[in-house]
């Protein structure tokens, strides 16, 4: 069984600053269920939206919530305009149970978090077995939890076991434990943990759901 899905719904231009760092971060991220485009035009008059051309933003499904999610230039001239067409879209966002958030290409690229990222989403489309697939999680079932060097060893068919191990972690089928953390050392279960957060975003926007 080969797996070549993806969470992202739509194609993406990646001109704009911090764009190609939130698609990478999404898509690493277990709790994410799908992303898509997001765009101004389509809640706020033409003037107010001309305000956010280069802010990439997406509209993020994720196990605890439905976010718009920029990625504002560290430069970005946050004049009176932009601020009131922020608040107009956050009240609109808001009624219909939308969390408007913001991060920056700097907060997205911090270390170690970027590299664990980058190793993770490398292995999005990574191929493994349906019978390493039952082996894994048949396992994880029976113990609770695991080391990534154990459940390794569980991935016989596949071309690469910590390439298929991680393709599980990015796709949300198994969890690491902790989750900034990635060596053979490092446990992972399957069910999520029991408080969630984006831990992506910069701490003062963090949200967690217990």
């Amino acid at each position: 069984m080969k797996f070549r899905g993806t969470k992202a719904a739509g194609s993406f231009d990646c001109t704009k600053e911090g764009c190609f760092e939130l698609l990478v971060t999404m898509e690493a991220d277990p709790c994410t269920l799908s992303y898509g485009e997001f765009s101004f035009e389509s809640e706020l008059p033409p003037d107010q939206a001309a305000e956010f051309t280069d802010v990439p933003a997406f509209l993020l499904r994720h196990r605890i919530g439905l976010f718009v999610v920029c990625a504002e230039s560290a430069g970005l001239d946050r004049s009176p305009m932009y601020r009131a067409a922020w608040e107009k879209l956050d009240v609109i966002l808001a009624r219909r149970g939308i969390w408007l958030l913001s991060t920056t290409r700097v907060e997205l690229r911090r270390e170690p978090q970027w590299s664990n990222v980058l190793q993770i989403a490398r292995c999005a489309n990574a191929d493994i077995t349906s019978e390493d697939l039952e082996s894994v999680t048949s396992h994880l079932a029976n113990v609770g939890r695991a080391t990534l060097r154990r459940c390794m060893t569980f991935c016989e068919s596949s071309s690469d076991s910590f390439d298929a191990i991680l393709r599980l972690v990015v796709a949300g089928i198994i969890f690491l434990d902790p989750a900034d953390d990635i060596s053979p050392s490092t446990t992972v279960r399957l069910s999520p943990p029991d408080t969630m957060s984006i831990d992506w975003l910069p701490a003062q926007q963090q949200l967690h759901l217990r």
